[in-house]
């Protein structure tokens, strides 16, 4: 031993590796030489190893590749196969090709089929869809390639890892450090944030530049990156190097040239780029929200300083917003151009006629409907295996003839899920530009961009409208919410806009009708049309005044009055039988358009109807009050829920719809009151509009309200502002909260009796609404100076 081995001692064993290295050195070695004509199989097999071996182990993966001392190998081995020179050289064919396709000759297809099998696609429940699960989709020819089967390998984990952001949510949060994160060098050794992102910046700058000629990189790389950026611990660390990279801004930019090229793309192809897209501006969102998150934020490691990491977010403002400088005019934004381009390919894709469902397949899809997870939710497909399952006794043309159509109806609802995605990403962009831009002044491009998506709200094919219209609609209604009140709009832009809002509206009724969700964004866009010209004045809202609002008032008058009866109609049947959202955005555009027509002169086209005679003549505003006098009504049980003691027992979403009840009994009188007000300053047309609306029984609602026979003696004799307890005792503040609430339960009922006073005319018209004041306020003496005090 002293004087060394001796000549026919064995060399020393190597370092035993176990098979879990021994596959990372295999990928790295394969992906490295790239060696004809056994490198794809190689690396396949070796990537799909590490894939079943991370679904085995879970959080336990990364920490066995940091001691064996291979996670820089496999680090390695993923930035050079998301080259697309490696996997040129591997011989990977993706565009179209189906496992095994991209192979040269018979002797590597005859190795391919010795490969272990891919492992079956994960299942993971939807949050939108409860515990129910759903299969992750997996792109056509993923199997062959060693790099999609490392993002895929990737995209597990971080769906493992409680990242929830629609296709691939949250099962479990376990504390372990996940894999994804280690190979993109977002967190170091122990699992911690990395301090530096020096490592991780080249790599998702290359996860979002993949070509569109690798449409299923493209998609698994930008989910992927997108997963990094809102994962709750990484994403600050995340969007710092990508904010380094400088990748995004120019591939928003470019989003139009990316996109149109889809309509003539395959199926797969477009499908798959389209969620790319989608992922991008969802990328684009997440940047904007963390560098424009308040400093109170609960996150501590929120960026809040109104930057984009350490650079400034005016690179992609200007990507979304600034007009290029060179091409002939006009000179469209990038977001405007981003609008056209996937309306034009959704158009496009979409817009043929609905392929016909096999005979034995109900309108909704019956026992062959199942549910698949992309993109950011979940897409409703045929289920062709239990179809072909179904038809034993058919002869082999039905049978061809049904799948066919299962395959068509399939591709036609991925693909229209992927358009919808698309546009969902660009509309939560559109709904943080407001915050984003700060002091700079984009309000040009935004109300181009806007304008461009009303306009092309018209052009929808029936089959595409329900996927495409309330995501084109929450782009064009966010676009001028954020605006505020600084920039006026032109006579000319304002006119315009109002008239695209009226044409989105219509048709009312048929297939091609606007869905609940675009009507509530298109009310919502009209609230802020109409409070741009709203009067400068307390009853209006608006604090500042421009000397175009006049011209605004009187055009918004104008066309609006044009229609006003289905206008009416349309909104308060929304107002009644819609959803929540839909519902508090119709009430609140039902005032908007009674000031609107007041601030334009109040009459109106000669013998048309206006905003106030349709809500006079018709039922729909006795309608909109009637579940105020039904003690059974959702309206009478959330009120009376409220009214219960603190501790009763009830449930957060309970106490949550009980408190929207209460909102809306309030604005539903205000609108009364609004109306009442109006006639009261009228003449002769006035009076035949009160008569006509008591006629209809509004007003017999208000006196039958049930809550106007609870007791009120509670409050102190003495003094109005400390009511005491029920037992006579000490003030509390239960007492407090109950009579609060009390006092919002009346202040409507008392305002809309009174200005019934005030509008009524005629003798039998005062006798009917002091009747009602007088019912509301009751007849007891202790009870009208309980009321007083309640209200003082």
């Amino acid at each position: 031993g002293l004087l060394g081995p001796l000549p026919h001692d064995p060399p020393p064993a190597p370092p035993r590796r176990s098979a879990l290295a021994s596959a990372v050195l295999l990928l790295a070695a394969a992906s490295a030489d790239a060696p004809r004509p056994y490198g794809l199989p190689l690396a396949v097999a070796s990537a799909r190893i590490l894939r079943c071996a991370r679904s085995a182990l879970g959080g336990r993966f990364a920490p066995l590749l940091r001691a064996e001392g291979v996670l820089g190998r496999a680090r390695t081995a993923l930035e050079l196969l998301v080259d697309p020179a490696t996997e040129a050289a591997l011989g990977v064919r993706l565009c179209g090709e189906e496992e095994g396709e991209g192979l040269d000759d018979p002797w590597e297809g005859e190795l391919a089929e010795h490969l272990p099998p891919p492992p079956p696609p994960p299942h993971r429940s939807l949050a939108a869809s409860g515990s129910s699960l759903r299969p992750v989709h997996e792109p056509a020819g993923a199997a062959a390639s060693p790099a999609c089967t490392l993002l895929l390998l990737m995209l597990d984990d971080m769906g493992d890892m409680g990242h929830g952001h629609g296709g691939r949510p949250a099962v479990a949060a376990p504390s372990a450090s996940p894999t994804a994160l280690a190979l993109l060098g977002l967190v170091c050794e122990g699992g911690q944030p990395a301090h530096s992102t020096g490592e991780a910046a080249p790599m998702l700058a290359a996860l979002l530049r993949l070509a569109r000629d690798r449409a299923p990189l493209a998609e698994i790389g930008a989910e992927l990156v997108l997963a990094a950026c809102t994962h709750p611990t990484a994403a600050p660390a995340a969007l710092d190097a990508l904010a380094a990279s400088a990748a995004l801004p120019p591939l928003l930019a470019a989003t139009s040239e990316l996109v149109l090229p889809l309509a003539r793309s395959s199926a797969a192809d477009a499908t798959a780029l389209l969620h790319a897209a989608g992922f991008r501006f969802k990328i684009a969102a997440a940047a904007l929200a963390a560098a424009t998150r308040p400093a109170s934020s609960p996150s501590p490691e929120a960026l809040s300083d109104g930057r984009w990491g350490e650079q400034s977010l005016e690179p992609l403002l200007l990507a979304l917003l600034a007009p290029p400088a060179d091409g002939p005019p006009p000179h469209d934004s990038p977001l405007c151009s981003a609008v056209a381009a996937l309306v034009q390919v959704a158009a496009a894709r979409l817009g043929g006629p609905s392929p016909p469902l096999p005979g034995i397949v109900p309108s909704d899809g019956g026992a062959f409907a199942v549910s698949e997870a992309r993109g950011d939710g979940a897409v409703q497909l045929l289920d062709a295996a239990a179809l072909d399952a179904a038809l034993p006794g058919a002869g082999a043309a039905e049978r061809r003839s049904a799948l066919r159509a299962a395959v068509a109806f399939n591709e036609l609802q991925q693909q229209a899920h992927a358009c919808g995605h698309a546009l969902r990403g660009l509309r939560d962009v559109c709904v943080l530009l407001g915050r984003g831009c700060g002091e700079i002044d984009y309000s040009a491009p935004r109300l181009q961009a806007s304008e461009a998506a009303f306009g092309w709200l018209p052009s929808l094919p029936p089959s595409a409208a329900p996927h495409l219209a309330p995501p084109l609609c929450e782009c064009a209604s966010a676009l001028l919410v954020g605006l505020g009140t600084a920039p006026m709009l032109p006579p000319a832009a304002h006119l315009q806009l109002l008239t695209h809002c009226r044409s989105a509206l219509s048709p009312a009724s048929g297939p091609a009708a606007p869905t609940a969700e675009a009507r509530c964004q298109v009310y919502v866009a009209m609230l802020c049309l109409l409070r741009l010209a709203a009067p400068h004045g307390a009853k209006s809202g608006a604090a500042w005044s421009h000397p175009q609002q006049a011209a605004l008032r009187l055009q918004a008058a104008g066309l609006l009055s044009r229609d006003a009866a289905q206008l009416v109609q349309s909104v308060a049947t929304d107002a009644r039988d819609g959803t929540s959202s839909l519902r508090g955005a119709a009430l609140a555009l039902l005032t908007a358009l009674l000031d609107a027509e007041e601030g334009g002169g109040g009459g109106g086209v000669e013998g048309e109807p206006t905003v106030a005679s349709s809500l006079c003549r018709s039922p729909y505003l006795a309608n909109l009050i009637a579940p105020l006098s039904d003690p059974s009504s959702e309206l009478n049980r959330a009120l009376f829920l409220l009214l219960a003691p603190a501790e009763a027992p009830h449930g957060r979403a309970e106490a949550q719809a009980a408190g929207w009840e209460l909102w809306r009994h309030e604005v539903s009188l205000s609108l009364l009151c609004r109306l009442l007000v109006g006639l009261a300053g009228g003449g002769a047309q006035a009076a035949s509009l009160f008569d006509a609306l008591a006629g209809g029984g509004a007003l017999c609602h208000l006196p039958a309200a049930p809550f106007l026979s609870l007791p009120l003696c509670y409050l102190s004799e003495e003094n109005a502002l400390v009511p005491v307890a029920r037992d006579g005792g000490a003030a509390d503040a239960e007492a407090e909260r109950t009579a609060a609430l009390h006092a919002r339960l009346l202040s409507p009922l008392l305002r809309a009796s009174s200005a019934a006073l005030l509008a009524a005319k005629s003798d039998p018209a005062r006798r009917h609404a002091a009747g009602v004041a007088a019912e509301v306020v009751g007849c007891d003496a202790a009870r009208r100076r309980a009321m007083v005090r309640l209200l003082r």
